[in-house]
């Protein structure tokens, strides 16, 4: 591996002095976690918003009120199930939205259209399953948050076992996490901050399965997330943020048409939390999913469809006017000009009005919205309302 010590500008470094080589501390950081990161479950309150560009212009905007369940850190369970792409412990449902139109044709899970991120929750807590033998590091300096002294650590991928691996760690083995940086704490070796950003390793790519067929070329993808340390010594998620860039070709069911410039952006708020040791009963009365498992990391049963990622689940969130005249939120940075945009179309109030979590009327209004007659082209065989 490659050490090198960087002075960052602005952070007013000291000198560093290391006992132990920078691949140590990255080893240090992930041995701890299970002192450092809550091993009971959490119930956090959360607020979620996302907005969707095309071509320089807003075509879609969503924010939500809702809860989030951590189901704590078990380090021998993470290194089980981040071989498996259902095995989601941590899981979050919506009970208030605000939805504008969407104003093209989205799929199911995750491509360059569709909601940034149906699943934030899982994003705080999912990158942790790396070995440090995959990375070169550098220190970037060091800080102070909270009165504590941390560690700014950069990696960079570089180990040709990373590129075997990728498959059973963290997201789709199409993607590799091409660098990011870690703020680690000097004392207990907490996380504070982690900055992570991907590169794509096939760029073209054409997703061909019996529901949908959809090309998009992928920029450039990043993650952001936040931490707080309590006052017993453990770190609980505070933010999260995702961005994601593409150019967007088309649904084969629209005719694919010349590239547009797509940017995705979310981001979720932990407003509260508390200790959540819930029940079966109460966790499935809590969120409105089936539930498989055992405690405390029970796994989703996820509904079918999915249409704008995490909107439409098996929850009872709606859209209440005299909930969001009460609730203070945090504006989006080009709010204006996001409100702007979309009521072009019709008014905004009237797009929120129309919200509605009932999976039985996805299908036949998509297809009638995008004229769409190609069968079996939203193919789904189970579909549920609450």
């Amino acid at each position: 591996f490659v050490v090198s010590l960087k002075s960052r500008e602005g952070i007013g470094c000291q000198r560093l002095f290391w006992d132990d080589p920078l691949k140590d501390l990255m080893k240090k950081f992930l041995d701890n976690m299970g002192n450092t990161f809550y091993p009971d479950p959490l119930e956090i309150d959360v607020f979620y918003q996302e907005v969707i560009e095309e071509e320089g212009k807003y075509v879609g905007f969503a924010r939500a009120a809702g809860y989030m369940h951590y189901a704590g850190y078990d380090r021998a369970f993470f290194d089980k199930a981040k071989k498996s792409s259902d095995a989601r412990a941590h899981y979050n449902t919506f009970y208030q939205v605000q939805k504008s139109d969407y104003l093209m044709l989205h799929c199911f899970i995750g491509s360059a259209r569709n909601a940034v991120n149906w699943l934030m929750a899982q994003e705080p807590y999912q990158y942790f399953g790396l070995n440090p033998n995959w990375f070169t590091y550098e220190v970037l300096g060091e800080t102070i948050i909270d009165d504590r002294p941390v560690y700014i650590l950069s990696f960079h991928a570089s180990s040709k076992a990373f590129d075997r691996d990728i498959n059973k760690w963290g997201r789709s083995h199409k993607k590799k996490l091409q660098q990011g940086v870690f703020y680690i704490d000097q004392q207990d070796y907490g996380l504070h901050r982690m900055h992570l950003k991907w590169e794509n390793a096939n760029p073209t790519t054409t997703r061909m399965n019996v529901s949908r067929q959809y090309k998009h070329t992928i920029l450039e993808e990043s993650l952001n997330a936040y931490y707080r340390r309590t006052e017993e010594g453990r770190y609980v998620f505070t933010y999260v943020n995702q961005s994601r860039s593409a150019i967007g070709y088309g649904y084969k069911g629209e005719g694919f048409h010349e590239g547009k410039q797509m940017r995705e952006f979310a981001e979720m708020y932990a407003l509260a939390s508390s200790p959540g040791n819930l029940s079966y009963d109460e966790l499935r009365a809590r969120y409105l999913y089936g539930l498989r498992g055992s405690a405390p990391h029970y796994k989703l049963n996820y509904l079918a469809d999915l249409y704008n990622g995490w909107i439409f689940t098996s929850g009872r969130s709606t859209y209440d006017p005299t909930f969001w005249e009460k609730s203070s939120y945090p504006p989006l940075p080009d709010e204006q000009r996001v409100h702007a945009d979309l009521a072009e179309h019709r008014p905004l109030e009237a797009q929120f009005a129309d919200f509605s979590n009932i999976q039985l009327y996805i299908n036949p209004l998509l297809k009638r919205r995008h004229k769409i007659s190609e069968e079996p082209y939203w193919n789904r065989q189970e579909l549920y309302a609450y």
